[in-house]
């Protein structure tokens, strides 16, 4: 395991850099109970947000259907 860190940047955002640089040549999966990770997720980079036994696997399925889910609860508040 390598210890990154850096004066002035929070974990997140370490996270999200190495995330970025190595998914050009390889798979990343991050364990996180961070919501914000979503922003990273594309075709290299899945998320396994952490939930004791109800952890989920985010990839770009997963956030594709949270978004539709999401928008269809909007609609149906709007009502």
């Amino acid at each position: 395991i390598v210890w990154e860190e850096v004066a002035g940047y929070e974990a997140d955002d370490i996270i999200g850099t190495l995330a970025r640089y190595g998914s050009a040549e390889n798979d990343i999966l991050i364990l996180t109970g961070d919501r914000d990770s979503y922003q990273l997720i594309d075709d290299n980079i899945k998320i396994l947000r952490y939930r004791g036994e109800k952890s989920v696997l985010c990839d770009l399925n997963w956030l594709k259907e949270a978004k539709e889910e999401h928008v269809l609860k909007l609609n149906v508040l709007d009502d």
